[in-house]
């Protein structure tokens, strides 16, 4: 891909990346809203005609992208989410007669989609600060957090038995607490964890580090603060000192002018 064309590409996701990351949240509601609450036949038809249709839109982008890309091996090779983004809901109607399949194909596509507005985020904040820190934290705790609940509610033995359970293991994971009160006791539960403990390293020591640095500046400033107030004091010192010298010596003076 040269110059020119990588130009031209980059121009187009500059313009589309915001639209993209609206539609890569709106398929990511459709999947784990149903994953969240029981929802009416009605309303979960709703759900999956605006999936279908934020995902249609979202394979129209990448395709007017990949066409104007000439060297389109390595736009595929540059934007393999995006495509897995794709893919991996073409089977979706196949596999939906079948619930276990059903059910793991929708958490593959709720990671695959969290990965994409992860990617998203990134491409917005320009840089890796703490803003884009805590958007990717918040979506992990979120987005794990539901799939953690719906792989384990049903489970033997689970305790992780509601939603807000599931956020709150999600949170003390990300952060590297461990509280031990929730934890998982399935395979694909224990996946889950897992990408939370890599994205937790990755991303909780970003936003620790700011937290460290403004006691620090706060420190700094006020060590700054009582050099300062020191620095006059000894000067004020030093000048009270000096003044009985400073007197005696202007009347020394007086007195050597007198006697000439």
């Amino acid at each position: 891909m040269t110059k020119t064309e990588k130009s031209l590409v980059k121009r187009i996701e500059g313009y589309t990346t915001a639209p993209a990351l609206v539609l890569s949240f709106a398929v990511l509601c459709t999947l784990i809203v149903p994953l969240m609450v029981d929802l009416p036949p009605a309303a979960e038809k709703l759900f999956d005609r605006i999936g279908w249709i934020a995902w249609a839109l979202f394979s129209l982008e990448y395709g007017v992208r990949l066409y104007f890309a000439r060297d389109r091996r390595a736009f595929v090779r540059e934007n393999l989410t995006d495509l897995a983004v794709i893919l991996v809901a073409l089977p979706t109607p196949l596999v939906k007669p079948n619930e276990a399949a059903f059910s793991i194909l929708r958490s593959l596509r709720v990671l695959v989609m969290a990965f994409e507005i992860g990617k998203d985020i990134s491409h917005l904040c320009k840089t890796r600060n703490v803003p884009y820190a805590i958007a990717i934290v918040v979506l992990a705790v979120v987005t794990c957090g539901v799939l953690g609940y719906h792989f384990e509610v049903k489970a033997k033995g689970a305790n992780i038995t509601d939603l807000g359970d599931g956020v709150w293991w999600a949170l003390t994971t990300i952060t590297t607490v461990g509280y031990g009160d929730k934890y998982p006791v399935t395979f694909p539960g224990r996946m889950v964890a897992i990408a939370l403990m890599v994205v937790g390293i990755a991303f909780t020591g970003i936003i620790s580090a700011a937290v460290v640095s403004i006691f620090l500046r706060r420190t700094e400033a006020e060590l700054e603060e009582e050099e300062r107030r020191f620095q006059t004091r000894v000067q004020r010192a030093v000048q009270a000192e000096l003044e009985p010298v400073k007197h005696q010596l202007e009347r020394l003076l007086e007195a050597t002018k007198r006697s000439e």
